[in-house]
């Protein structure tokens, strides 16, 4: 909720080989994760295109105008933010491996089912 972000082990390669960055993590209390907040805050991402995937059970409140800001805050362009959210079957089949999240030519995240349907 203080929306400080949380200190993270160093990424162990070299994110200038980006040009673009899909973050995806879960909404907590309204918010963006600390790992995700702390992930933009660590790097300079200046000129880069971020998507966000964000994840959510209950609500998602505010969690992209603040992911938006703190992706812009880092110097990146935010190119997308997609929020999802999980229900226990939709859950249930990311984790069999029956869904995919794609990221789509004209920009945003999508989740398909392995049968091709959206």
């Amino acid at each position: 909720r203080s929306g400080k972000g949380a200190q993270l082990r160093p990424v162990d390669l070299d994110i200038s080989e980006f040009d673009r960055i899909v973050l995806a993590g879960p909404v907590w209390a309204g918010a963006p994760a600390p790992a995700l907040t702390g992930f933009l805050r660590s790097y300079d991402l200046t000129g880069r295109e971020v998507h966000g995937l964000l994840v959510y059970s209950a609500n998602a409140r505010d969690a992209s105008v603040r992911f938006r800001s703190e992706t812009e805050r880092s110097g990146a362009v935010c190119a997308s933010i997609t929020t999802f959210r999980v229900s226990p079957r939709a859950l249930l089949r990311l984790e069999k491996d029956k869904s995919e999240l794609y990221l789509d030519p004209e920009g945003g995240i999508s989740l398909r089912s392995s049968s091709g349907t959206e």
